[in-house]
Parts: structure tokens; sequence; C-alpha cells
């Protein structure tokens, strides 16, 4: 353990032992009765408000519901402020003016008294040299900041994350001036357009157990370059996938939910977990709907239960197969858009049902992955689906329909 994290430890014991003598704990919920009195049954609705009450003292803990809070934050006193929800269901928004979404301005050297957890922060849109989080003294444990125009996490004296992924934003981390100080442990940083801004080596830098960068003065021990292994950091999913290095490689003295080693950035690995989203859009059809791609179940190696990739809305009695792909795209094709890249096919059958639109395509996956037909279905692999079928009255004049397009991942 090198001598901040230890100093670091002692200085958490100690703002435990302040703590633990706390006046209050203070409920927000931005859902509810406004303002609010700060208590459970009346919670505030407004998190800067809660935060800056004459009522809310040193070491006092404010807990947030679940809900996006939108504001141009800035905290400053030694309190701990906590989601009860976590980062995927609460979020921190910029107001969109050209200020940081989220300030930390604690007294100055006295370390981890303010503590920010479980939060989303986006929604910054200007300028890209800003910080999203502006951190002059504080603290970010298991936050997730994302999808900002900006720095997203610029320090200008102490800062300490911990357990944080910092993904999708103009910057990652910014520490490029002597007084700046940051200390990282188990986060991500990937994705950004630089993922590490440096410029003279910082008073203080010590990154352990995270993973992205490349990171500048890091110490280590633990640091992994390059992809973490997220499942799909395009399209917004940050979890890890099957075979992430990041998976048991957080610091080995933390563990995670199951017990195990703890992995590195803000979600822990599960291993049940795949993807699976709607994207793109069908072409209409000679019956006037727009068929529809829908998948249910567990795309799995191993799993016996069926993966089924359907279609509905589409012509009964009619031929029909599905394409899939590793690559997504969005080309015109016969009077609609084709979504997938290079493509393979699957699932030929004639659509079942009765009426105008009633007809259906239904095709389980897990059968052509686990049969080693192809080499390509692996876990921790993304694949892009779209149905295709015949259709003699098509409006558009090809003789054919097409669906919107299903992304999903494979586990083991």
């Amino acid at each position: 353990m090198s001598r901040r994290f230890q100093l670091l430890s002692l200085v958490f014991a100690a703002s435990l032992a302040a703590r633990s003598s706390a006046q209050t704990t203070w409920y927000v919920d931005v859902n509810a009765t406004p303002p609010g009195s700060g208590t459970l049954a009346s919670p505030y609705t407004d998190l800067q408000n809660a935060h800056d009450q004459a009522s809310t003292v040193d070491y006092d803990t404010i807990l947030v519901a679940p809900g996006t809070y939108v504001d141009d934050f800035a905290f400053s006193k030694r309190v701990t402020i906590r989601t009860t929800g976590g980062a995927e269901v609460t979020t921190l928004r910029s107001t969109g003016a050209a200020a940081a979404t989220l300030s930390l301005n604690a007294p100055l050297d006295e370390l981890d008294v303010l503590v920010v957890e479980g939060f989303t922060i986006t929604g910054h849109v200007a300028p890209a040299t800003q910080g999203v989080v502006r951190s002059g003294e504080g603290t970010l444990v298991r936050c997730i900041v994302r999808d900002n125009v900006g720095i997203g996490v610029e320090t200008t004296y102490d800062t300490v994350l911990v357990d944080c992924t910092i993904v999708n934003n103009t910057y990652g981390i910014e520490c490029s001036t002597l007084s700046d100080a940051i200390w990282m442990k188990n986060c991500i940083v990937w994705g950004n357009g630089v993922n590490h801004l440096s410029g003279p080596q910082p008073i203080g830098s010590d990154i352990r157990y995270c993973a992205g960068g490349p990171f500048y003065f890091a110490s280590g021990p633990g640091n992994l370059t390059g992809d973490p292994g997220m499942w799909n950091v395009s399209g917004g999913d940050f979890r890890l996938r099957p075979g992430s290095p990041c998976v048991d490689a957080g610091d080995p003295a933390l563990l995670d939910p199951d017990l195990s080693r703890s992995d590195i950035g803000y979600y822990a690995y599960d291993g049940g977990y795949a993807p699976i989203t709607i994207y793109c859009v069908g072409k209409l059809n000679s019956q006037g709907c727009v068929p529809q791609i829908a998948g249910s179940g567990l795309p799995s190696l191993t799993n016996p239960a069926p993966f089924l990739i359907t279609a509905t809305l589409v012509p009964p009695g009619k031929r029909g197969v599905l394409f899939y792909s590793h690559t997504q795209d969005a080309q015109p094709f016969e009077g609609g858009t084709f979504c997938i890249g290079p493509f393979r096919r699957a699932g030929g059958q004639t659509s079942q049902g009765a009426g105008p639109c009633g007809g259906v395509f239904s095709y389980n996956f897990n059968v052509r992955v686990q049969s080693g037909a192809d080499p390509t279905l692996l876990p921790g692999e993304l694949v892009y689906a779209q149905w295709w079928h015949r259709d003699p009255n098509d409006p558009a004049g090809y003789q054919s329909g097409l669906t919107n397009a299903l992304c999903f991942g494979i586990v083991p």
C-alpha cells in the first residue's frame, strides 16, 4: 500500500469516527412534493438546496433517491452525498450553462471529507476544455461520468476516484499542473477523445488497478492499458463482457458482491448478463404495418433454454430469413434500411399466423450458437440481426420487407 493510500485509510477511519456522531441524515427525492423538509417522510426535492441548508452540517449524510437532478452543482461541506439506487437510476445533469456540472470544493488538505457516491454525471455541452466534474478537494466513489462535451474529471487540487467509469467524453481525466493531485483506484477511463490529459509531473499522482488510459505518472500496481472490455461503449453499455481483462483484476483488498476479488470500473462482472437492444427502423409493408423484431431469453453458448429472435406484423404465409452480422450499419436497401454489416443467414422459414399483419417469424438463435456452425459466435461477441421477408405487394415495388434490427451479446 502506498503512503498516499495509507494516509487515505487513516483519514477515512478518522472521518468514520467523526461521522458516527453526525447529527442528521437528510433525504432528497426530485419526485417528491416540493420543497420538502429533508425528512424521510418529506424529502427535499432540490439537491443543491439540501446541501446549502444551514441545518446541514459537518459529517452529515444526504441520501438521494433515484431520479434526474438538473443543476450546476457546487458542494463544499464536509458531507457524504450518496444515492440509494446507484448510478443506473440516479443522474446529475447539466443545465447547459458554461459551468461544471459538479464542483467539489471541500476545505483544502482535508482528505475524503466530501464524498459523492453513486451517480451518473452527464449532459455537459460546452466548452470542451472545461471540467464536467471539477474537483479542488473531493472524492468520487462508484460514479459514471459519460457522454459529455468537456473533461470528465478535471483536478485543481486533491481528487480521489474509486470504482468509477469515465467514458465517451471529449477528455477523460485531466491532471496537468504542479498543484494538482489525483488518486485513482479500480477505475476505467476509456472511449474518450483523449483518455488522460497531463502536463508537468503533478504534486501527487497514484493510479492503481485502473484500466484504459494510457495513464501518465501512474504508479501502479495493477494498471491495464488498452481496451477494458466493456460490452458496447458506443452504444452506452459499459458493463464488462466475458473475457474482459478487468474481471477479478481490481484491488485484491476489495471484494465484489459475490465475494470474489473486485473488478475494475463501476460495474461488477455479471456472467448472466447479455445486452439486448432494438435499433434502426423497419420498412412499411403492403398490409400497412412496419414489422418489428424482438429477442427473448439469454444468448448463450451453453444455456439449454432458447433465445428467440422473432418478427411480428409481417404478412402471413411468406418466406423469410434472418440476417446477422458482427457489425452495425444503416444503408438504403430495397426501399428500406439494411441495418447490419457483412452478413450470414439463418432461420429460413415461412411466417405463421393469419390476417393482415398477423404473420410471425421465430428462430432459436441458441441453436445456431451452440451448433458450432459459425465459429465467430463466441462469448463476449456482439451480434446484429434483422429479418428480411417476401412481400409481393410491397408498396416500394421491390417485393420485399424488412424489420428493424436487434443487437445482442453472447455469454458463456
